[in-house]
């Protein structure tokens, strides 16, 4: 494939028995290996519900997709261009040689356990807006107010937005979205509001652990969530990763940038294909990673 992307899943990919398909390379049994030292037990043993836990989800989809993006290197698969959707940003960031497998294992378990602390201190959740415009979301979003906070947080396709925010204004949110014509309201299985303006408070933590981790100029441009903007220099790409906390993922003018630079593939590399499904309309063919695993397999 020529001028081609390598995507990175988020959280929501993630199922029991994912490690299954990843074929095994010598750095992928190393890095299941780091997984199981850091955890004390393999990937394989962790229970669904032990995977829905952000700080076990986290390094375990990374784990996965480092271990993926391993084979695709021992394939002379190369990028042109990055993108991570929110964690899959780090993802990203090890695949272009940022920073180490172990130092991306300590960042993905550093910034799982963050924020799995702010639920407790900070309750909310995130609901799923399906068949309404940014433009009719926001719009949405002014109404909750009197709730609380209510927020656009993901911009995963024209008609598919995630809001974040207070509990009050997400319980609230899915009569007013439906009045407002909405197809679909889906409040997802998370006990935190990702990505509003309430995770700030995790922003010196982040930056703080961050400073004790070295970033290298990354080989390829990754796209990151908080702009949309490619970037290279370790400095950005560090404070970008910090601003994603609490910024919304801008993924549509994410793969709006991908395709004016002149990417038409893509690979997703993690489970699922949450973001294949997310790449139609954008004129970019992106194939899962599993599904080209399986048809090496068979031929």
């Amino acid at each position: 494939m020529n001028n081609t992307a390598f995507l990175f899943p988020g959280q929501g990919s993630q199922y029991c028995g994912m490690d299954k398909l990843v074929p095994e390379t010598i750095k992928s049994k190393k890095y299941f290996s780091v997984f199981k030292k850091t955890f004390g037990k393999k990937l394989q043993q962790f229970t669904e519900d032990e995977l829905k836990l952000t700080q076990y989800t986290q390094p375990a989809l990374f784990t996965i997709s480092a271990s993926y993006n391993s084979w695709l290197v021992e394939n002379n698969q190369i990028p042109t261009i990055m993108a991570g959707h929110s964690l899959g940003e780090i993802s990203a960031m090890f695949s272009a040689g940022v920073f180490s497998f172990e130092d991306g294992l300590k960042i993905t378990k550093f910034r799982g356990e963050i924020m799995s602390r702010v639920s407790k201190k900070t309750p909310g959740g995130m609901c799923a807006i399906v068949g309404l415009s940014l433009e009719k979301v926001n719009l949405l979003c002014q109404e909750l107010q009197k709730y609380g906070v209510a927020e656009p947080v993901n911009i995963n396709s024209k008609n598919q937005i995630v809001i974040s925010g207070e509990i009050s204004a997400m319980e609230n949110s899915i009569a007013l979205a439906k009045k407002m014509g909405a197809k679909l309201v889906i409040p997802l299985k998370v006990s935190a509001p990702f990505h509003s303006s309430l995770m700030r408070a995790l922003s010196s933590e982040f930056t703080s652990f961050l400073q004790n981790i070295e970033f290298k100029e990354s080989n390829v441009p990754i796209v990151q969530n908080v702009d949309a903007q490619p970037h290279q220099n370790p400095d950005v790409l560090k404070k970008n990763l910090v601003s994603q906390l609490y910024s919304a993922v801008k993924w549509t003018d994410t793969l709006s940038m991908l395709y004016s630079k002149g990417v038409k593939n893509a690979i997703e590399i993690g489970p699922k294909k949450v973001l294949t499904g997310l790449c139609r309309g954008f004129g970019l063919e992106c194939t899962p990673i599993e599904q080209l695993v399986s048809q090496k397999e068979q031929s």
